[in-house]
């Protein structure tokens, strides 16, 4: 099932973390939110970023690296 969830900036960047269902969202606003993929819901903001976010990776210890 498609769906859509709006956000409050453009998307540059995608991780997918299946073991925990998080997708992880690099946006323009030089924020990364974390979406419940099955209740489709941002369940975390990570904000205070000095400039644009080039990379991500999601670690078996449910911590996320920018």
């Amino acid at each position: 099932m498609l769906a859509i969830l709006p956000l409050e900036s453009s998307v540059t960047a995608l991780e997918l973390h299946r073991d925990s269902g998080l997708l992880a969202v690099t946006c323009d606003d030089l924020a990364i939110r974390l979406i419940d993929i099955e209740t489709r819901r941002v369940v975390r903001e990570l904000r205070g970023f000095k400039g644009r976010i080039l990379d991500m990776v999601c670690l078996r210890t449910h911590t996320l690296r920018s």
